[in-house]
């Protein structure tokens, strides 16, 4: 297969977002851009609900062709942090991005509370997400390939392998989420 990785992270360093356009095809030869365009989205990982709903990823998504996981754990912004009495447009940013994938093809739940409860921290939503969608088809990636990536990264090997195999679960058990951990 064919990917191209496009990695917006300048903001990250100020505790701004961190937003990847990931491209794979079936050879390197079907990739003419690294930038996803209006519409070109075919599955969006939204770890944070707040990154998932901005304008910038609202236009990638389509109606007709997108499929989204999306984590509904709230990331503290700098407003919240500043303002006691601020909070989160949850339902509304929920319903934006629901509006914007097929029918058939939103998932939405605590990503990030599951990793806690199953795991003891946060760290392996990513992972836990990945597993999620891929169980539901939304990765055109083998399981082989994905152990495999897991391995040769070498972080936390055993760890990840078991969150991308909860996220498996979860996505096969949705009405049993809460119990699962």
């Amino acid at each position: 297969k064919g990917a191209t990785v496009l990695d917006f992270t300048g903001l990250a360093q100020k505790n701004g977002a961190v937003v990847s356009q990931v491209r794979i095809a079936p050879s390197p030869s079907d990739l003419h851009a690294g930038r996803i365009g209006h519409g070109g989205v075919d599955l969006l990982l939204g770890a944070d609900l707040v990154v998932s709903a901005a304008a910038d990823t609202l236009i990638r998504l389509s109606s007709e062709r997108s499929a989204a996981i999306v984590n509904l754990g709230e990331t503290p912004t700098a407003d919240v942090v500043r303002q006691r009495d601020a909070s989160l447009p949850t339902s509304l940013m929920h319903k934006r991005l629901a509006k914007r994938c097929r029918d058939d093809a939103f998932h939405a739940f605590d990503a990030a509370e599951l990793a806690q409860r199953l795991f003891g921290d946060t760290l392996t939503t990513h992972t836990l997400m990945l597993g999620y969608a891929w169980q539901l088809g939304l990765v055109p990636l083998s399981h082989e390939a994905i152990e495999r990536t897991l391995e040769l990264n070498g972080a936390a090997v055993a760890l990840n392998k078991r969150a991308f195999a909860w996220g498996r679960i979860a996505a096969s058990n949705a009405s049993g989420l809460a119990s699962i951990a």
